[in-house]
């Protein structure tokens, strides 16, 4: 078992839903977005292009919205055309508590990289679409 550090804090996050579309992947990608941020709309412009080349090897994308600025989840995913993708879910961050809990410096726009077993393989802030996608191929072993 790894150390506990480097497991994903599901229930401090998500206390009140589902994970399971993560749960059942081979890898995930959970971005926390700060709705009027700069970089988090910009790594938010490139998740469908990512969730397209990832469909066919069963990974999960999780966008956790901290709505600071009065946008919905549902404003989010159409904003950002992530309607209807079904490896894409997006979850409302009310307090700011995922943010917090995924953030490894004060910079915003956190991203980590999960395994299918559920470990952390990246944590990075501001990730770009290559990155993020050579992050998963090492989640996924290859």
């Amino acid at each position: 078992r790894p150390p506990r550090s480097t497991l994903f804090p599901y229930t401090t996050l998500f206390r009140s839903r589902s994970l399971e579309e993560v749960c059942g992947a081979s890898a995930a990608w959970v971005f926390v977005a700060h709705s009027h941020c700069p970089t988090c709309k910009a790594t938010a412009g490139f998740t469908a292009s990512v969730a397209q080349k990832v469909a066919a090897q069963n990974i999960a994308i999780a966008h956790i919205m901290y709505d600071d600025n009065g946008t919905s989840c549902a404003d989010w995913k159409k904003a950002y055309s992530l309607e209807g993708i079904s490896n894409v879910k997006v979850y409302e961050d009310p307090t700011g508590a995922a943010w917090t809990k995924l953030k490894t410096s004060n910079y915003t726009a956190p991203s980590v990289i999960l395994s299918s077993s559920r470990v952390i393989s990246h944590q990075e802030h501001g990730m770009n679409e290559t990155e993020v996608l050579a992050a998963l191929q090492v989640a996924l072993g290859k």
